[in-house]
């Protein structure tokens, strides 16, 4: 007998290890003619009671044959013959030990976890298992485990366009460090970067829950843009009036009024990179400007034009403004 007869054998007696029966489960997972070949197998034993090498050996050829099993005594009895009383247990220890494998095997794979990263100066569409478009801007992480693709959680910046459920009314969850944002189907955007999380809603109704209890969950309505910085306890909500915080899929940043401080983390964070003020009365000007995502030389470019400065390089994705 071969190897894979030998580990049959155990089986069928409840005396396999737990490798044999890894073994046997990779065997009959190979090919549907082993998979069937082991429940015929198994058919013939059941009706024949406990065997040994030979009387396996004996099946097997009927199996490849393709003979059927006997027929079982149609005697009635009210009482189960004495081999299966003797083995029914190993018979129910390899059925679930099988049945253990191939939900091991199950869970594994349902629940493994998918990753989505992209570099600086990199942004990327995907589209989820159950249809909802994501827009991933540069250096950021969209995980989920692949049998729940609407839960997902981020790091960076992402563009969402949540597919409805109406059968199920099934929630989409965005979870940050931060906070979780709950949709049933909606358009918006999450920024989730240097110590505080953006939400923007384009379209439909979000509801936002906190990290922290003390807060009480937030309705967002469309053109809302909330702001939560933990750090420092902060919650604002806004309208923006033309700049969409959302602008970066169409290719660029657009931020109107802010200080030079927050376009140059901004700036860093798209692409990876330090920005030093050489001069801090610019740490009180405010700017508007739009900037490319995916080329740092034009981006560079366009922050020296509204500055009226220079900026230099310093070293390896080290740059400062004099």
């Amino acid at each position: 007998m071969n190897d894979i007869d030998h580990i049959i054998l155990h089986a069928l007696q409840g005396t396999a290890t737990e490798a044999q029966l890894a073994t046997l489960e990779a065997w009959i997972q190979a090919s549907p003619a082993n998979d069937h070949t082991y429940q015929a197998l198994v058919s013939h034993w059941h009706l024949e009671g406990p065997v040994d090498q030979a009387q396996l050996a004996r099946i097997w050829a009927r199996v490849e044959a393709g003979q059927a099993a006997p027929a079982a005594n149609p005697t009635p009895s009210s009482q189960p013959p004495s081999w299966l009383r003797t083995y029914r247990w190993h018979i129910a220890a390899v059925l679930l030990a099988l049945l253990g494998i191939r939900g091991i095997l199950w869970y594994q794979q349902e629940w493994r976890e998918v990753v989505v990263r992209t570099r600086a100066g990199e942004t990327r569409e995907l589209v989820l298992a159950d249809s909802t478009e994501v827009m991933l801007n540069a250096n950021s992480r969209l995980s989920y485990r692949k049998g729940a693709p609407r839960q997902v959680a981020l790091q960076g910046e992402a563009y969402f366009k949540v597919r409805k459920k109406p059968a199920t009314g099934e929630r989409f969850l965005v979870q940050t460090s931060d906070l979780e944002v709950e949709v049933l189907g909606t358009v918006f955007n999450v920024h989730t970067r240097s110590g505080a999380t953006e939400v923007f809603l384009e379209e439909g109704q979000v509801r936002l829950g906190f990290a922290l209890d003390s807060l009480p969950p937030v309705i967002m309505d469309p053109g809302e843009l909330v702001t939560y910085a933990p750090a420092q306890g902060t919650l604002a909500r806004t309208r923006p009036v033309s700049a969409l915080p959302s602008s970066w899929k169409d290719g660029a940043i657009i931020m109107e009024m802010v200080s030079v401080p927050e376009v140059l983390t901004r700036i860093e964070a798209v692409y990876s990179i330090t920005i030093e003020l050489g001069r801090a009365d610019l740490a009180h000007r405010e700017v508007t400007l739009a900037f490319p995502v995916e080329d740092l030389e034009l981006a560079l470019k366009t922050l020296e034009t509204v500055l009226g400065e220079e900026v230099i390089p310093q070293g390896d994705r080290q740059y400062i403004i004099r």
